[in-house]
């Protein structure tokens, strides 16, 4: 049978966010019913990509995922690779050379979840745009290794919410889409992550997703991925009204350079800075063992306030501008910040430092 290389390279690229390398023969390749099947999985996640073919075979058996990443790695990528079974062998072969490896014959490898893709027809279509920066708005506050507490999505009538949290600070951004049904999944990190570099991968306007079973099915393009299942965290949407917060507005780009500036001279040991408010004045302090700064920045404020809060996590939403200005609402010192761009729907809410 034969293949472009283009095909499986995003199929390895994409592969090697879930590959743990625990078992080398972890790559399956199954055709039947004139499809060709490359299949990956660990504990957690399942990836498919699926091509026609017109030859009539059987193949179900596994091969070396790395060595086969490895050996495509110098090939144009619109040259053909052909592959042909011989008794326990694979050979893997294209103009310019030919490869034999050994298959490894597993009797539980039927792909069961492929009958989850049979109908299309019932999967959302959703833009692929709206949908990717929607994960990467909240990939700053999603832990790494509690997949309880992921990103939470939820499919409304009118819109999807997208919210995430470390414990320290969460993220949140909504996007409007209307849907006849409330459904909601939970995505670990790891998901995430795949699927951003498949959303990145392919370029297409819009791709197709199915929730079933607290699992995200994605399909674009002939890539196929079934998402771990994992517990929802209970939400309170009231966390982020802003009703009888007080606001102030800052210009984005000298915001973002002088809490940089703070952010290069401190340390684990001292990661915050002061904002204090008066008049018409922001002065951005930090101060310790070793160096202080300070730098004011002009606003239009009467407030007077003090308030406290972490380098790295106020960085982290500043480093990706969306507009001119930043606000930020607050109640006192001791109380949670959510930060906004203006005329954007996404919301960063930060707990301060107590001092």
């Amino acid at each position: 049978m034969k293949i472009k290389k283009k095909f499986i390279i995003n199929f390895l690229s994409i592969s090697e966010l879930i590959n743990r390398i625990q078992n080398n023969y972890n790559l399956c390749l199954k055709v039947f019913k004139n499809q060709i099947v490359f299949y990956f999985k660990n504990k957690y996640n399942k990836i498919f990509f699926i091509k026609k073919t017109k030859k009539k075979i059987n193949i179900n058996y596994y091969f070396n995922f790395e060595k086969f990443k490895n050996l495509l790695k110098g090939i144009n990528s619109q040259d053909n690779i052909y592959i042909k079974k011989k008794k326990k062998e694979l050979l893997i072969k294209t103009k310019n050379f030919s490869y034999i490896t050994k298959l490894k014959k597993n009797p539980k490898s039927k792909i069961k979840d492929l009958k989850l893709f049979n109908k299309i027809g019932s999967f959302i279509k959703i833009n692929r745009k709206l949908f990717l920066e929607a994960l990467e708005n909240n990939l700053n506050t999603l832990k790494a290794t509690n997949k309880e507490s992921g990103i939470n999505i939820i499919f409304k009538k009118n819109k999807i919410l997208f919210y995430s949290t470390d414990g320290f600070r969460m993220s949140f951004f909504f996007f409007f889409y209307f849907f006849k049904k409330k459904f909601s999944v939970n995505l670990s990190k790891n998901s995430v992550l795949y699927i951003i570099k498949l959303l990145k991968l392919n370029l297409l306007e819009v791709f197709y997703i199915k929730i079933t079973n607290n699992k995200l099915l994605v399909y674009l393009n002939k890539f196929f991925f079934v998402s771990e299942e994992c517990r929802n965290i209970s939400f309170n949407y009231n966390i982020i009204n802003k009703k009888k917060f007080k606001k102030i507005k800052i210009n984005h780009g000298v915001f973002y350079k002088t809490v940089n500036r703070i952010f290069l001279i401190s340390s684990e040991k001292n990661n915050w800075l002061d904002i204090v408010l008066n008049k018409n004045t922001a002065k951005l302090l930090f101060n310790s063992n070793y160096s202080s700064y300070s730098e004011n920045i002009k606003i239009k404020n009467k407030i007077k306030i003090k308030l406290r809060i972490n380098i790295k996590y106020l960085l982290d939403f500043l480093k990706t501008p969306k507009s001119k200005f930043v606000y930020i609402f607050f109640k006192n010192k001791n109380k949670k910040l959510i930060l906004k761009y203006k005329n954007y729907n996404y919301y960063y809410l930060i707990m301060p430092i107590y001092y």
